[in-house]
């Protein structure tokens, strides 16, 4: 094995290492639905942790210790829970890891009511290093006002894909690797943050992706000086280094000059042709 090979594996080896302990946290019942849906699909590496207020820190430092990446699933329900919170934020600071919410904007009509949910999220920038937001309203746009039993069991898929994809970005071998020091870097600071995806198998399939990836944002939003941008790509064996390349330079131009962007790629033989782009960008601010 060459030396290059080796310090290949050693990359590998280090970011499973740090990964081998993913937590997601929950506090309420939507949180415990999240993580009975994550336990359902088979999401192995992390651990499924219900808090309550007799939780010790002694327990959170313990299964806190060996993570990288910690996650916080929750409604709006936050007024019982909200030292819980606190205590799990101040554990995970002072092991200097990340704490990343998955936020619900819920369904509502009432203007007024929207703009108290969107502080709310602002003033848990506080407590989060990041807090990834999917906005029902929006969702239920895009979804071309799907009844509100499978919206709901869309939305905890696309949390299910988002935690689920953010660790096996690092964990998983990759065709094209993005090393856990950039994932630190952008999440350390990520303040309010949305996703997006996108799939093509046509021959035009990089030039869709790009167009697609800005329209499929789940979020109503606008990117700033402050974005960042992490984009992982699934393909088959059909999907070029130019393809990974192109895909991640021209989504790169359409973004803020100041904006740090990193991009990585997995090979997925049962993809065929398709094509699947995962994207996060963090600093966003709500429109």
């Amino acid at each position: 094995m060459d030396k290059e090979k080796k310090n290949k594996n050693k990359s590998l080896d280090d970011d499973v290492k740090v990964l081998k302990n993913a937590n997601v946290f929950a506090s309420d019942k939507f949180g415990k639905e999240i993580l009975t849906h994550l336990k359902s699909k088979g999401v192995q590496s992390g651990k499924y942790i219900f808090l309550n207020n007799k939780t010790k820190e002694e327990k959170l430092n313990k299964c806190i210790l060996e993570s990288f990446i910690n996650f916080y699933c929750f409604d709006f329900n936050l007024d019982s829970n909200i030292d819980i919170i606190k205590k799990l934020s101040k554990v995970i600071t002072e092991n200097n890891k990340i704490l990343i919410a998955m936020a619900l904007l819920p369904e509502t009509k009432n203007k007024v009511k929207l703009e108290e949910f969107k502080n709310k999220i602002i003033e848990l920038k506080k407590i989060f290093n990041t807090i990834i937001v999917i906005d029902l309203n929006h969702l239920k746009k895009t979804m071309r006002n799907l009844p509100k039993k499978e919206l709901i069991e869309v939305t905890y898929n696309l949390i299910i894909i988002t935690i689920k994809g953010l660790v096996e970005i690092v964990v998983t071998p990759q065709f094209v690797g993005i090393h856990y020091t950039y994932i630190d870097m952008i999440f350390k600071n990520g303040n309010i943050t949305s996703i997006s995806l996108s799939s093509s198998d046509s021959d035009n399939r990089v030039k869709e992706l790009v167009e697609e990836t800005f329209l499929n944002i789940l979020l109503d939003c606008n990117l700033t000086k402050k974005t960042d941008c992490i984009i992982h790509i699934s393909g088959s064996n059909d999907l070029s280094l130019e393809e990974i390349d192109n895909c991640g330079q021209n989504i790169s131009k359409l973004l803020p000059e100041t904006s740090n962007v990193v991009w990585g790629a997995r090979n997925e033989e049962n993809l065929r042709r398709k094509v699947i782009i995962f994207t996060i960008f963090t600093g966003v601010e709500f429109k």
